[in-house]
């Protein structure tokens, strides 16, 4: 059973407006910005930025002459980790010109776009380009190791499914934790995640521990060993874990499914580095 809190342990109404504004932010998908690539295809890839509900993707690829070409667009969302839409051909002034003129800029329709994620790093990839269609596998790059070790100051949001709670019904948690990350190797490693009470001189909530594997700039637990001081809870899929912007860290978690235990236990977190 994952009902942990006790009810003086429950946000009081004034505590909880406090919170909602410390809490992680209700992300309908995943932040897909990255340098993507097929391993097995080195040479090319594709630069995606995501916007709210639409990411501009720039591929760098080769024409049939084998010499370097450029194509893109905007793909829009469809559904979480799927986005699509049309692709064009770019023409614009020679590189070496001065002044540049951007009249010469020129967008041609030349086919379509489907992304669909499989997880936040691994997505197959589908363009069609002057009746040539092409489905590849694709995952971010890679460059540099990411360390997450730290001490951040913020809140987790648990949502326990009624097969959790003994039968009281699904529960929400909204709490305050100072979250405490320790990694033995970078990149990957063993990473250990421990929610700390930050009115209760330090008392553990959760630990949530695993072999990590990093892609582009995104950390993923496959299967982490989840407890609290008085019980063993079904492994988690810890993933989305990574480094904001502001040196803190966020990321989100969920019961690895196909378990006898039929607890559905999901939640995000954030921090600011302390």
């Amino acid at each position: 059973m994952h009902r942990f809190f006790t009810a003086a342990r429950l946000l009081s109404a004034v505590g909880a407006a406090a919170l909602a504004m410390a809490a992680p932010p209700a992300l309908a998908d995943t932040d897909y910005t990255d340098h993507w690539q097929d391993p097995a295809q080195k040479g090319w890839g594709i630069a995606l930025t995501q916007g709210t509900d639409k990411i501009y993707a720039e591929i760098f690829h080769y024409n049939s002459s084998h010499q370097p070409t450029w194509f893109g667009g905007t793909i829009y969302r469809l559904a979480d980790g799927h986005y699509a839409g049309t692709l064009y051909t770019i023409a614009g002034d020679y590189y070496g010109h001065f002044p540049y003129d951007p009249t010469l800029f020129i967008a041609t329709t030349a086919g379509t776009m489907d992304f669909q994620a499989s997880d936040p790093s691994h997505a197959q990839f589908s363009f069609t380009i002057n009746g040539v269609t092409v489905t590849t596998a694709i995952e971010r790059l890679t460059l540099d190791g990411l360390s997450l070790s730290g001490a951040y100051l913020g809140a987790f949001v648990q949502n326990l499914s009624s097969d959790c709670t003994g039968g009281a019904g699904p529960i929400v948690h909204y709490t305050l934790s100072e979250i405490v990350v320790g990694q033995t190797s970078v990149p990957g490693g063993t990473v250990t995640i421990r929610f700390l009470d930050t009115s209760a001189q330090g008392n553990l909530y959760y630990m949530m521990q695993g072999a990590a594997t990093q892609f582009g700039k995104v950390v993923d637990i496959p299967s982490a060993a989840y407890s609290n001081p008085g019980s063993t809870f079904t492994p988690l899929h810890v993933y989305d874990l990574r480094r904001t912007a502001n040196g803190g860290i966020e990321g989100r978690w969920k019961t690895i499914s196909g378990t006898s235990d039929k607890c559905v236990d999901e939640g995000r977190f954030s921090g600011v580095a302390q």
